[in-house]
């Protein structure tokens, strides 16, 4: 399905934070850093993030990455709202590959 964007609008709502979940990955915003902080969240590489904690933590750390995106892109509040035991089938979650659904 051919969609048509307006891609100024979405620039302007990711700048406002206000863009949804949905639309993220179709504008890129400058990130803003002020002097003598760190950047967190996407700036840092899952690499990075992964060798900051102990190796017997890295699955978990992972485990709660996914289940914050996937909230996100479902609209959800916060990662609690997805369950590591369901299917992402039953969190409404259809993945097409190739282009075909079932």
């Amino acid at each position: 399905m051919a969609a048509r964007f307006a891609f100024g609008a979405l620039r302007d709502q990711a700048r406002a934070g206000s863009l949804a979940p949905l639309f993220r990955g179709l504008v890129r915003t400058p990130s803003r850093r002020v002097a003598g902080t760190v950047q967190a969240g996407p700036a840092t590489t899952l690499r990075e993030q992964l060798a900051g904690v102990p190796e017997a933590e890295r699955d978990a750390l992972v485990l709660e990455l996914v289940r914050g995106t996937v909230a996100e892109v479902l609209g959800h509040a916060s990662a609690e709202a997805v369950r590591p035991d369901r299917p992402l089938k039953e969190l409404g979650v259809r993945l097409a590959v190739g282009g075909r659904g079932p």
